[in-house]
């Protein structure tokens, strides 16, 4: 009984329970108006969020194709540094071949042997060792010492077309060394400002998901609505009549069909919050 006084109490009356008037018919449209209210705001806010995700995927694509051009050019500066550690591995070569043809009747002296050594094991470092941009630096400097020290060594005594050709092979190093130092450098930029795109990518593609999780939920809404308005408006059809033959009731009668008729309404309503529970359930999966 107060089930349906507390209803009756938003709604038009026309047949009196206990000092209040109530239809089955003013039920069904309140009901209805609830629906179609609901309806309406899962359709804007659905307009909304179709609006602001078109927007986003844009930010994203845009941060995609920023984030590739630069990956794209890291690994362009990476070949060439590649290209002209493996240029000066081969000059190395033709460096030590030019000292020891000059000094084949010789016994070769410890200090050439040594910084030899020191030369091939910082060149296997740089080709074989997975190291930081600043450990690379330092070590391609140390070699750059090395070579001046052992051209120190071995210039007195060479002829001057080998001399000349030395030269021509230090010069050409210091210069590989040189462009490798700025392509560390030129790296470490793209490296940083790739990362600051990759990051708003994800940000990007994280609230997408989000959005589109949420519009799927509201279709979900959209669709359960539409069928409860459906049902409700066939109910208030039948209803009318059953207003029309409560005037010729008694009105114990009418109130014990009132009583049944607003359990359906609960059991009802108990179903469809049971149904968008679940729907949020499956879309904050």
């Amino acid at each position: 009984m107060q089930g349906i006084e507390e209803l009756a109490s938003q709604v038009d009356r026309k047949i009196f329970v206990d000092g209040s008037e109530i239809t089955r018919k003013s039920l069904v449209s309140f009901i209805l108006e609830k629906h179609r209210r609901k309806l309406k705001e899962s359709a804007e806010e659905r307009k909304r969020l179709a609006g602001e995700v078109e927007r986003i995927r844009g930010e994203v694509e845009e941060e995609k194709k920023r984030r590739d051009e630069l990956n794209r050019k890291v690994q362009e500066l990476k070949r060439e540094r590649q290209r002209l550690k493996e240029e000066n591995r081969q000059l190395r070569g033709e460096f030590f071949r030019l000292i020891e043809a000059e000094r084949k009747n010789e016994p070769p002296r410890k200090e050439v042997k040594l910084y030899r050594k020191y030369i091939e094991d910082l060149e296997w470092k740089l080709q074989t060792e997975a190291i930081t941009l600043e450990t690379e630096k330092r070590i391609l400097k140390e070699m750059r010492e090395a070579y001046a020290k052992l051209k120190e060594l071995t210039h007195p005594e060479k002829i001057e077309e080998i001399n000349q050709r030395i030269a021509e092979i230090t010069k050409r190093i210091g210069e590989n060394m040189a462009r490798i130092e700025e392509l560390h450098t030129e790296m470490a930029g793209y490296v940083e400002e790739s990362n600051v795109h990759h990051r708003r990518y994800v940000e990007g593609v994280k609230r997408l998901r989000e959005l589109e999780s949420r519009m799927k939920w509201l279709e979900h809404v959209s669709k359960r609505e539409e069928e409860a308005i459906q049902f409700w408006s066939e109910m208030g059809e039948r209803m009318s009549e059953e207003d029309r033959k409560d005037s010729e009731r008694p009105f114990e009668e009418v109130l014990s069909i009132l009583e049944k008729f607003y359990a359906t309404i609960e059991e009802k309503r108990s179903a469809e919050e049971e149904e968008e529970m679940e729907l949020k359930k499956k879309a904050a999966e």
